[in-house]
């Protein structure tokens, strides 16, 4: 899910993809830790993108024979799992009204 890394890319297109890499890996820690257990509670809209997006994840695994097209099928996934873990964070500026 994080490939590449950094020392794995060596043009502009992998740094790219790794930039993109990064940005996912901090968006799930930062909503991992700010996260509010309170919003969590009950909460059907947070259980179904995470079994959608895990569902997704091992279906595109099991079925997807070339390793190189899962980057095209995992966009899906993804911005469930960041629509989830923004939704749930405890971040001002994602939850005033404007």
């Amino acid at each position: 899910m994080f490939r590449p890394f950094w020392e794995d890319a060596h043009s502009t297109v992998a740094y790219l993809s790794w930039f993109e890499n990064f940005v996912l890996a901090a968006v799930v820690v930062i909503g991992g830790f700010t996260m509010s257990k309170k919003r969590m509670e009950g909460n059907q809209f947070f259980w179904f993108c995470v079994s959608f997006a895990v569902i997704l994840f091992i279906l595109i695994g099991s079925i997807t024979p070339i390793a190189g097209a899962l980057i095209h099928y995992k966009i899906p996934a993804l911005s469930f799992l960041i629509i989830d873990f923004l939704s749930l964070s405890r971040l001002k500026f994602l939850h005033e009204k404007r």
